[in-house]
Formats: C-alpha cells, sequence, structure tokens
C-alpha cells in the first residue's frame, strides 16, 4: 500500500483546513503522516522562499512507495515541475487558479512551463467546478473534491446568542481586492432601515474604513477568529469571484448562517438554501439566513459532512 504524507506550507494560515482534511482521512480509515514542511508564511523573498521548498523536496525524495498530497503550492503552477524531484505520485491543492492577489508561479507562462516540464506526473485538486473550469483554460486538468469539513463538528461551540439587542452581522477576513463593496453599501441601506436590530462589523486585515460598518483591521489569532464566527448572527462572504470559502465552510460547522452568491456556494450549501443569493437581492438573503433555523442549519452541515467524507474516501482509495 502507498503512504500518505500530508505537507503544509501555510501552517498557521491553512492550520483549520488541515485540521478538517486529516479528520476527514481519518474517519475513512486511511493512515497517513504530516510531514513537518518548511513553512513560507511571512517570507517575502522569492528567491529564498523558492531555495528553501526546493531543497525540501529533495529530502523527501528519499520517501518510497510514497503519494504526497501538498495543501498549497508555494511555487504555484511551477511545482507541477518540481514535483519530478519526488520519486512518489503527487497531488497539489489549487485554491485559487488565478490569486486573489499576485502569487509566484501562477502566471499564464508559469503554468505551460509547469504542465510540460511536469509531464502530466502530478495531480491538482480543487474545491470547484470554476476552479476546474479555469484550469482547463490554461490546458491543465484537475480533480474535483468537495471543501473538507470537520468530521467531529458536534462537538464545536455552536452558535453563541450575543447578550446586545443588536443582532450581529460580520465580514471575516483579509481584505481582497475581489470584496462588493457595492454589496457592503447596500447592507448598510438595509441595516439602516432595521431601527437598530442589526449590527454590521468587519474584522480581518488590510480593510480600510467602509460606512455604516464597524472595521477592526488587524490579524486574529484562530482562537479569535472562532470566538468572531460563533458571536456572528450571520457572515456574509461579499466577493465578485472565488473558488471556495474556508470561512463559509467554518460558520457551517459551528451552525451560523452565512451568506453569499455564486454557484461553489449553492453547490456546497444546498441551492435552496436561504441565504444563497438569488438576482443579486443580498437584502433579502440576509434577511432569510438571520431567520434560519437551526435544525436546518445542522442538516445542511450533516449533509456537507457527509458529501465531503464521502468524496475524499473515494481519492484515498485510488490514492493508496
Amino acid at each position: 500500500m502507498t503512504n500518505l504524507v500530508v505537507h503544509n506550507p501555510l501552517p498557521h494560515a491553512l492550520a483549520h483546513y488541515q485540521s478538517a482534511l486529516t479528520e476527514t482521512l481519518d474517519e475513512a480509515g486511511f493512515s497517513f503522516q504530516i510531514a513537518r514542511s518548511p513553512s513560507i508564511e511571512g517570507e517575502t523573498n522569492r528567491l529564498r522562499k523558492t531555495s528553501e521548498w526546493l531543497s525540501y523536496l529533495r529530502t523527501e525524495s528519499a520517501r518510497r512507495d510514497t503519494h504526497h498530497l501538498v495543501l498549497w503550492p508555494p511555487m504555484g503552477y511551477l511545482e507541477l515541475a518540481a514535483s519530478r524531484l519526488l520519486r512518489g505520485s503527487a497531488s497539489i491543492m489549487v485554491h485559487d487558479p488565478r490569486p486573489l492577489r499576485k502569487q509566484i508561479g501562477l502566471g499564464q507562462i508559469s503554468s505551460r512551463f509547469g504542465r510540460v516540464v511536469g509531464g502530466g506526473r502530478c495531480e491538482l485538486i480543487v474545491h470547484s467546478l470554476e476552479a476546474a473550469a479555469e484550469l482547463e483554460r490554461r490546458h491543465l486538468r484537475s480533480v474535483v473534491l468537495p471543501h473538507p469539513v470537520t468530521i467531529h463538528n458536534r462537538a464545536l461551540p455552536g452558535r453563541r446568542r450575543s447578550t446586545r439587542a443588536a443582532r450581529i452581522v460580520r465580514v471575516i477576513g483579509q481584505h481582497k481586492p475581489s470584496r462588493r463593496m457595492d454589496v457592503m453599501t447596500r447592507i448598510s441601506d438595509w441595516r439602516d432601515k432595521q431601527k437598530g436590530t442589526v449590527q454590521l462589523e468587519i474584522h480581518g486585515h488590510g480593510w480600510e474604513r467602509v460606512p455604516g460598518w464597524e472595521v477592526n483591521s488587524r490579524w486574529y489569532s484562530e482562537t479569535d477568529f472562532d470566538e468572531l464566527i460563533e458571536t456572528s448572527d450571520a457572515v456574509i462572504i461579499p466577493y465578485t469571484e472565488y473558488y471556495q470559502s474556508g470561512v463559509a465552510v467554518r460558520a457551517l460547522e459551528r451552525l451560523v448562517p452565512v451568506v453569499a452568491a455564486g454557484h461553489w456556494f449553492g453547490s456546497f450549501f444546498g441551492e435552496d438554501y436561504g441565504g444563497r443569493v438569488r438576482s443579486d437581492a443580498w437584502e433579502d438573503a440576509l434577511g432569510r439566513a438571520l431567520a434560519l433555523p437551526a435544525e436546518e442549519a445542522r442538516l445542511r452541515r450533516k449533509a456537507a459532512t457527509s458529501v465531503s467524507l464521502a468524496a475524499w474516501t473515494a481519492w484515498a482509495r485510488c490514492a493508496s
């Protein structure tokens, strides 16, 4: 049987993601190792980052009969070529085929070079059909698997009602250029009509002032991040485009309603989910989300967990 080794070059940013994925693999009955990958977080020197990662892959080449699962591509599409250093097979998670912010190795030239030099030895994994379509435009094939969900989520703290009279609606996460500011404004206008029953907050690094919203622009620890989700009455994902949302998944795990648009959101939460935005009517979706019964949230979580577990179980069987 092939050994499965998990590599996470973003140990802080992807801590929850790694935990959910390894829980899923463990529940499916597969043994694996978590390698001590070098962290690329906070490293601004691209040459040093690339050199350290290539050196690490060379040391990993000593492993035989191994399938390597890399949770983030430090070298972007060039990872397809770099994977030739490994003796075993490899799968690389591609979270943003077209990056939301500048990232090394995710351009057209890099994708072409990685495809030609890599020679198809390395598998790419994405979490949405939109991501797969973007890779297809680059003549790269991928496997679509659901975003992993924490398996033992019944033990997670659920939504905790605030002692405040107003319901708290939050945007949580680092600012990205693709945030829809027009949606933020419309929700602020909608809030003004609720006569003090709704409070709007933004928490995340890089945000500047947004009229009508209380903004807290800073980095948050994992504990603080969970606290923000658990004490929200609804979480909004105001993107123009995105391929998946870890924030939305973490809110689902804690039974907190989510408001978002996009095909990924509909496929993951269900097309009939109350918080799904239809015809760009964000205000209506937010109203439905705030009225979402707790029992429905549990059913949605159970369904998403089951789908994710089944898909990753099938993948692990093939990989091993």
